[in-house]
């Protein structure tokens, strides 16, 4: 994974780091709010297309035998705690790396209830990022 170092003038880096503070600020604010069907959907495509569509690709098709399709899978159409699961923790011995510790609470609820809802999935139901944090509780 390539990561990239960006050198400021000091008093950039303290309007930058104010802007980042400030989000994260709102951000936990919010962490407790019930999200949208709407705002899951969008925010849950931005993080797909981050993290996700670079293996399951855009469409969520996948490519087999790696990487498996989003659209109309088991994990998708089964369980929402399977699935909140399976992206938290990922797989052991496969290429599904653990999103846990990567992403917040409302960004893996989103990104699940996207996969849930998008390709043709349309189960229904709604992952909220407090489902997110009781999962990850063991409640």
């Amino acid at each position: 994974m390539p990561i990239v170092v960006e050198v400021l003038p000091e008093a950039e880096f303290d309007a930058w780091y104010a802007s980042q503070v400030s989000t994260e600020l709102v951000r936990q604010e919010t962490m407790g709010n019930d999200l949208t069907h709407e705002e899951l959907m969008a925010q849950g495509e931005t993080v797909y297309g981050t993290y996700c569509a670079s293996c399951h690709m855009a469409n969520g098709e996948g490519v087999a035998p790696v990487f498996p399709a989003i659209a109309g899978s088991a994990v998708a159409l089964g369980p929402r705690d399977d699935h909140l699961s399976l992206v938290i923790n990922g797989v052991a011995g496969t290429a599904m790396q653990a999103f846990g510790r990567q992403l917040d609470p409302a960004q893996l609820a989103s990104v699940v209830h996207y996969q849930r809802n998008a390709f043709g999935n349309d189960v229904g139901d709604t992952s909220q990022p407090q489902d997110v944090i009781n999962l990850s509780n063991g409640q």
